[in-house]
């Protein structure tokens, strides 16, 4: 008796030469469902009732590791046998990205970080932990896993997976729109 994937021939649903593209786009899709539904804060505050904003944002931070940057990476490797330097894995002008990150930090905390600071709006909704403001430690503690987790596993799902992956079938501007479409939805 042939197995459903068998009858069904999935394989023929996809030709070999759309493969990449299409379980790029797939998994645009459902990693960012199942992040914002099973790893997001309030899906940390379900399974783990009475956890503080740090649990729960630590939660978030490695459910987003793992769907964003560990899944994709291992797809990278096992699935289409490429290196994960294609995918922007890789260091690239460090310098000019400290001097520009450096010139720039002053004009985004004035433009950007200082505005949103005192919206009403923005205060209710951030931080999502309150206790990392409690002390240069705690507000460590909350930012080191959000940048080496979250923020890691978010470019590179991003702008590398997604971007990255597709640029080669549909050009430049149009993996820029496509990667854009999913980011703007999970936000």
């Amino acid at each position: 008796m042939k197995t459903m994937l068998e009858a069904l021939d999935i394989r023929s649903l996809v030709r070999k030469e759309d493969l990449q593209p299409t379980v790029i786009l797939l998994a645009a899709a459902i990693m960012t469902t199942l992040q914002r539904t099973f790893g997001s804060l309030d899906a940390a505050r379900r399974f783990f009732p009475g956890c503080d904003g740090m649990t729960a944002s630590l939660f978030m931070f490695s459910t987003a590791f793992v769907l964003f940057g560990a899944i994709p990476m291992l797809v990278v490797l096992n699935v289409f046998g490429e290196d994960p330097a294609e995918y922007g894995l890789r260091l690239g002008d460090w310098k000019f990205g400290l001097r520009a990150t450096g010139q720039l930090l002053p004009l985004i905390a004035c433009t950007l970080l200082y505005p949103a600071s005192v919206n009403p709006e923005i205060r209710q909704a951030f931080p999502f932990a309150p206790e990392a403001g409690r002390s240069p430690g705690a507000f460590l503690m909350f930012q080191a896993p959000r940048g080496i987790l979250f923020y890691t596993a978010w470019e590179f799902f991003f702008r590398g997976f997604i971007l990255f992956g597709l640029r080669r079938y549909v050009g430049d501007w149009m993996a820029i729109c496509i990667q854009t479409i999913p980011q703007c939805l999970w936000h």
